[in-house]
């Protein structure tokens, strides 16, 4: 996975939601769309996910979370194993912020991001 490959702090990274432990995980958002759909069945794609941290410091989260975001904006190539889909770009659509706090005092940062391919049939 390309974020694990970012360094220690992003090694982590797991799926799903995140767990109060500290570590940092990925998830799909809601709202993912077709764009546009093709005579052969393919689809340029809107893929909407989140990165989220559990942390009480926001200097903790901005230093896991920013590289991160800043790696992906600049990301230009991601080989599908399958060729199910070709890669476009990834748009940032949210910096770190402190999405909530729960009854523990836990709080969760997360980081929005958009990412194009053209899914192929």
């Amino acid at each position: 996975m390309f974020v694990r490959s970012l360094g220690t702090d992003s090694a982590n990274c797991g799926l799903g939601f995140v767990p109060a432990n500290g570590q940092l995980s990925l998830q799909m958002d809601p709202g993912s769309k077709p764009i546009q759909t093709y005579y052969n069945g393919n689809q340029d794609m809107a893929m909407n996910f989140e990165l989220a941290l559990n942390s009480d410091s926001y200097k903790t989260a901005r230093d896991v979370l920013n590289p991160i975001a800043d790696a992906l904006t600049n990301l230009e190539t991601l080989n599908s194993e399958d060729g199910s889909f070709e890669f476009d770009h990834i748009e940032i659509t949210g910096m770190p912020f402190n999405q909530l706090i729960d009854n523990t005092g836990n709080t969760y940062w997360i980081t929005n991001f958009i990412a194009y391919v053209t899914k192929n049939n």
